[in-house]
């Protein structure tokens, strides 16, 4: 699969891959421009989670986020994608699972892994993590 921006690669993919599972995190796997693989793990329960909470439920979460770095350190250079019934409301990065996204993304770029994306597909529309602006 190859895509030249975000809303590309989002049109394509449940297409490419066949799923639209809600509540998963793909992981998508880089060779150069074109994807080569990757792979779907469930979200945990971030129902409850704000960004004044994240740090105390991290614990929550460590073993699903040690999977998914795991995951992204062997790639080498991932996109992150997201699907989720939970609204991302107004501001996708205060949205339950933009908190995830987020606190994934920072554990991820202490590990150096390469982020080629960081998206969210939502009910009601989707977001990108990887630049100032949410993408929607």
């Amino acid at each position: 699969m190859n895509s030249s921006n975000s809303a590309n690669l989002l049109a394509a993919f449940p297409t490419s891959t066949g799923a639209n599972t809600p509540e998963t995190l793909f992981i998508v796997f880089f060779d150069g421009d074109s994807a080569n693989g990757g792979v779907r793990c469930d979200l945990p329960d971030v129902s409850h989670l704000t960004r004044e909470n994240v740090d105390d439920e991290w614990i929550v979460f460590v073993n699903w986020a040690q999977t998914v770095a795991q995951t992204a350190v062997k790639a080498g250079r991932v996109a992150l994608i997201y699907n989720t019934v939970h609204p991302l409301t107004d501001a996708p990065s205060v949205s339950p699972v933009g908190v995830l996204a987020s606190s994934i993304t920072r554990l991820l770029n202490r590990l150096n892994v390469e982020l080629d994306d960081v998206c969210i597909i939502s009910q009601d529309g989707w977001a990108r993590f990887t630049q100032e602006d949410d993408g929607r």
